[in-house]
């Protein structure tokens, strides 16, 4: 707990180790390893942590960005708009078994200046990141700072809001389907992605993210999108909505 919460090394990292270890010991429970194994645990622990929180220490921490920017930079779509053509450009379509903060640093490597699409809750900002979820939007906010833009809109009554410590900007949520959108520049992306146990990134980079509504298959014909139902009164999602 004390790495994970104080030292931001995330403790699904240390259950690989502890997994591993049984792995190459060929028992199944904890309690099954022997003494010498334990010694052996922990060495690879303090090997872990020493390397991740090296890693934190030797960060350009000015990626990071000035927490006040990112709130303040932030701009809300609810209307709709009309943009000009007078450029235009035939829109490329591939499809590639990689996540997107992958393919977005890919791009930002070849030279070009991609914005990740966040598929989210059209009612709660950040989805159901505080509960554990793990879709797209959760995702993204586990790995970047994603959260430090979309919280200001968050309901103020809920723990996760006031623990924030951002002003409250009312009536963005819930965002409309149709015309709803935040655009939210220059997030920085410091940890890598689930498949790597949300570990610290060697070198974190920046990506910008436009969020968006995604659609709701929870209800029949309802195309409001309205997800108040799954939520419960602190905000949470409820079984239903898991």
């Amino acid at each position: 707990m004390y790495s994970d919460v104080v030292m931001e090394v995330p403790k699904s990292y240390f259950e690989k180790i502890i997994d591993e270890l049984k792995a190459e010991k060929g028992v199944h429970f904890d309690t099954e390893l022997t003494t010498e194994d334990l010694k052996e645990l922990v060495k690879r622990y303090k090997e872990v942590y020493k390397e991740n929180t090296k890693l934190f220490k030797n960060w350009d921490n000015s990626l990071l960005g000035d927490r006040n920017d990112k709130i303040l930079n932030t701009k809300v779509y609810k209307h709709e708009f009309k943009i000009s053509h007078k450029n235009h450009y035939e829109t490329i379509y591939e499809c590639e078994n990689i996540d997107c903060s992958g393919l977005a640093l890919r791009l930002i490597n070849e030279g070009l200046n991609p914005v990740i699409l966040n598929l989210a809750s059209n009612k709660r900002p950040c989805g159901g990141y505080n509960d554990g979820a793990n879709g797209q939007e959760e995702s993204l906010c586990q790995m970047s700072t994603l959260s430090q833009s979309l919280y200001q809109f968050a309901n103020p009554k809920f723990k996760y809001f006031k623990d924030a410590n951002v002003a409250h900007i009312p009536d963005v949520y819930p965002m409309d389907i149709n015309f709803g959108g935040i655009y939210s520049p220059n997030v920085c992306f410091f940890r890598n992605n689930l498949s790597e146990h949300y570990s610290l990134k060697e070198k974190p980079f920046v990506c910008s993210i436009v969020t968006v509504a995604s659609l709701s298959n929870r209800e029949t014909n309802d195309y409001t999108n309205d997800e108040s139902m799954y939520f419960d009164n602190n905000g949470y999602l409820t079984s239903e909505g898991r």
